[in-house]
């Protein structure tokens, strides 16, 4: 009998031990998910505060609206871009030109018959003047076109996908959406430049 009672005594204290032991445990630390970290890496740029950000899936693209400057971060860096040096913004569908604004000149295309955001095989019109009857896109990006001779060009993804997808899905046409808003923003951005030279030129002169 006595040995019954040690053994239910040290199993208590057993258990005891380790429910103490778990409560002075701390908690592992709480994964950072990949928006996270990017959004840690934007912000050690000096000063700087988003205007506007947009994370998909791979990099998170921001700009600041009183320093002027759009951000491409990624893990590695902040890729600064000086409002100024934006020269031309595109949406593209599965590499067809849907809508593009550059400096020095007006809307260069437009978006026909509410495709992506509405209906199926609606009409779309390329700035080539190439037209096709489309229901499924792989893509939706936009084309940035930035004053460097080593790397002109910058392809911001808002959709993508190994498959084509139906242009009534939901995910698709919130997509297009998203992308038509930041090409708008970077239309104003444009256009407040083209704005500034003009006055610049008007001056001198």
């Amino acid at each position: 009998m006595p040995i019954l009672v040690l053994m239910i005594i040290a199993f208590i204290v057993i258990v005891m031990i380790l429910i103490m032991t778990r409560l002075n445990d701390p908690k592992p630390p709480k994964q950072k998910t990949h928006k996270e970290k990017l959004e840690e890496k934007m912000l050690t740029e000096t000063n700087y505060i988003p205007t506007q950000q947009f994370f998909n899936g791979e990099v998170l693209v921001s700009f600041d609206e009183n320093q002027e400057k759009f951000l491409i971060t990624n893990l590695e860096q902040n890729e600064i871009i000086n409002f100024s040096d934006i020269i031309s913004c595109e949406i593209m569908r599965d590499d067809i030109s849907i809508s593009k604004t550059s400096r020095g000149s007006q809307l260069g295309g437009a978006i026909i018959g509410g495709a992506l955001a509405g209906g199926v095989g609606a009409v779309i019109g390329g700035l080539s003047g190439t037209q096709k009857h489309e229901s499924k896109s792989k893509s939706v990006y936009l084309k940035v076109v930035v004053d460097s001779l080593s790397n002109p060009t910058r392809e911001l993804y808002f959709f993508k996908s190994a498959l084509y997808t139906d242009n009534n899905d939901y995910v698709l046409k919130e997509s297009f959406k998203q992308a038509s808003n930041w090409h708008d923003l970077l239309s104003i951005i444009i256009r407040r430049n083209d704005k500034k030279s003009e006055n610049l030129n008007s001056v001198s002169v």
